[in-house]
C-alpha cells in the first residue's frame, strides 16, 4: 500500500502497464501491490510463464487485463475465489 496519511498520498487503485515491453514473468509479489488496486493492466507486452496466485490478494480489483502476452496455464482458483466479488473483467487471450 503506498499510504494514505499525511503527505498527500493516495494509495494505488489503478496500475496501468500496457505497451511498454515487459518481459519476464509476472512477479509472485505482484499481489502486494496495494490492497486498493482496482485495475491492473499488463497487455500487450512480452511476458512469460503462468498468472500468479498471489493476484488473489487484491480483493478490491475489479479488471485484470493480461492479454497479448505469452502466459500459459489456467487462471488460478484464487482469482475465481468468493472473495473477489469485486473482480468482473478478466482477459487473458
Amino acid at each position: 500500500d503506498t499510504g494514505g496519511k499525511g503527505g498527500g498520498n493516495t494509495p494505488l487503485q489503478v496500475f496501468d502497464l500496457k505497451y511498454n515491453r515487459l518481459s519476464g514473468t509476472i512477479p509472485e509479489s505482484i499481489g502486494d501491490i496495494s490492497t486498493n488496486l482496482m485495475k491492473l493492466d499488463l497487455s500487450h507486452n512480452e511476458l512469460v510463464g503462468t498468472i500468479p496466485e498471489t493476484l488473489g490478494k487484491l480483493l478490491k480489483m475489479e479488471s485484470l487485463f493480461l492479454s497479448h502476452n505469452k502466459l500459459h496455464g489456467s487462471i488460478p482458483a484464487q482469482l475465481l475465489h468468493s472473495d473477489m466479488e469485486q473482480l468482473k473483467q478478466i482477459f487473458v487471450h
